[in-house]
């Protein structure tokens, strides 16, 4: 049977995690705050039990935990373990983030903290300063590459 909503939020912290008759290996674990939705499956590479943490509920709604879950169940029918296909993924985004430039960097930076300047006219004076000063001398540059000798 297809685990409900209601059900969902009437699991107690101590109640034993429910699993849904939808996806096979999608289950439920309670908590204090709601629940964990975690996919269990079995390692094509290793043949050992693994449980790939989903999200949590209330955050991750039932039908978006059976996509994520139907997603890694697809992972696995193709061949790959959908825990090492995920850490993969995040190591290649670390690289790509890691390998910023100084002046995209700066750009986000600026775009983030705007908000909290108290008119535009600051937001201005900072980002021509870097424009004016730093961009061409470190603009290109990426993060990890900037030492002090290029200050």
């Amino acid at each position: 049977m297809a685990l409900t909503d209601k059900q969902a939020k009437a699991l107690r912290p101590d109640d034993k995690p429910v699993f849904d008759g939808k996806v096979t290996g999608l289950f439920l674990a309670p908590t204090k705050t709601g629940g964990k939705w975690t996919f269990r499956f079995t390692s094509l590479n290793t043949g050992k039990r693994r449980d790939a943490g989903l999200d949590t509920y209330p955050n991750t709604t039932i039908a978006d935990a059976r996509e994520n879950a139907l997603a890694m169940r697809r992972t696995l029918d193709a061949g790959d373990d959908p825990i090492d296909q995920r850490n993969s993924e995040r190591e290649k985004a670390a690289v790509a983030a890691a390998a910023l430039t100084f002046e995209k960097a700066a750009r986000e930076v600026h775009t983030e903290l705007k908000p909290g300047w108290k008119n535009a006219k600051h937001a201005d004076q900072w980002i021509n300063t870097l424009q004016a000063y730093v961009f061409p001398k470190l603009g290109a540059k990426k993060l990890y590459a900037i030492t002090p000798a290029d200050c």
